[in-house]
């Protein structure tokens, strides 16, 4: 019988509910490059350049899992896309959003695999804000206009638990300044750690209220804890400098399926937390939609399998 084998190329680890499905149907992982016989790559994204090229010189199928938690929306005007065999996206509302921008390949929704998804749990009593800073991309740059958001957010952020006694805890990637940000010292109420970009949720089950933004955010509703994210209402962007920074071309096409309820700096800030910590009916629709229904391993398999 010929051996399966596939190359798969992990981000943050993405890849590893992915990697799961495909070791348990039976296919074989080559971590090398010019390997014969390999059958497909998966990666998610298609703009690491070498591994079309690979992938187009010898013929060989790419399908994209996905990149971020957050639909693919970079590809609204930002990002061209390249021809891939399908891209795998986590809900229904995700792909609704794909055909909105029309992205040419095929998209197939095989399920939310960056966590588990649990029940929302209310919380009674606020003890520990954690703060999730917009981070920067891998050069370390960030646009001003998230900067901002950062900073602005903070803010908000600083004063309300110095004015209720709460614990503010700020999970920055990089240098705070990176992000935007100060490193805050010498208060009782706020604290400052250094975080990593490998999906993990450690930091927030210890936490009552989340406030984030896509991924990190993404994974904290999944995970039923009370979220806020922040700049809801300014259209996706994308880029790492000055002059590759764009936004999305049709925001206006698909904003009210992607935009979260819930906004730190819309409205006031003690009425915002206090509906994230109670619940609310227009975040669990947005759940419904966006984060959609956990990852089937089997179905990923079978649609991937179709296409080869």
């Amino acid at each position: 019988m010929k051996m399966k084998l596939c190359r798969v190329l992990d981000h943050q680890n993405k890849s590893q509910r992915y990697r799961d499905a495909l070791s348990k149907a039976g296919w074989t992982f080559v971590e090398r490059k010019h390997v014969q016989g390999v059958q497909f790559i998966l990666t998610d994204s298609d703009w690491r350049q070498s591994i079309m090229d690979e992938a187009r010189g010898r013929g060989i199928p790419v399908f994209l899992y996905p990149h971020a938690a957050r639909p693919m929306v970079p590809y609204d005007g930002c990002v061209e896309p390249q021809p891939v065999r399908a891209m795998f996206t986590h809900s229904e509302g995700g792909a609704e959003i794909m055909r909105i921008i029309g992205y040419p390949n095929p998209v197939e929704v095989t399920g939310w695999s960056y966590s588990d998804i649990k029940p929302f749990q209310p919380r009674k009593e606020l003890k520990k804000i954690l703060f999730a800073p917009i981070h920067p991309n891998q050069n370390g740059w960030l646009s001003d206009v998230d900067k901002d958001l950062n900073w602005r957010t903070l803010e908000r952020l600083v004063k309300y638990c110095h004015d209720h006694s709460v614990q503010l805890s700020v999970r920055y990637i990089g240098e705070p300044k990176d992000s935007g940000i100060d490193l805050i010292t010498g208060s009782s109420y706020i604290e400052m750690h250094q975080g990593k970009k490998n999906n993990s949720s450690m930091d927030m089950e210890t936490a009552d209220l989340v406030v984030g933004h896509q991924t990190f955010a993404y994974i904290a509703v999944a995970l039923g804890i009370p979220t806020i994210m922040m700049g809801e209402e300014i259209p996706p962007r994308s880029g790492n400098t000055d002059a590759g920074f764009c936004y999305v071309k049709h925001w206006e096409a698909y904003k009210d399926l992607l935009q979260f309820p819930l906004d730190i700096l819309q409205g006031e800030t003690a009425e915002v937390i206090a509906w994230a910590m109670k619940g609310c009916p227009k975040v669990e629709a947005w759940k419904d939609r966006i984060i959609g229904k956990p990852f089937d391993g089997s179905a990923f398999v079978e649609k991937l399998e179709s296409y080869l």
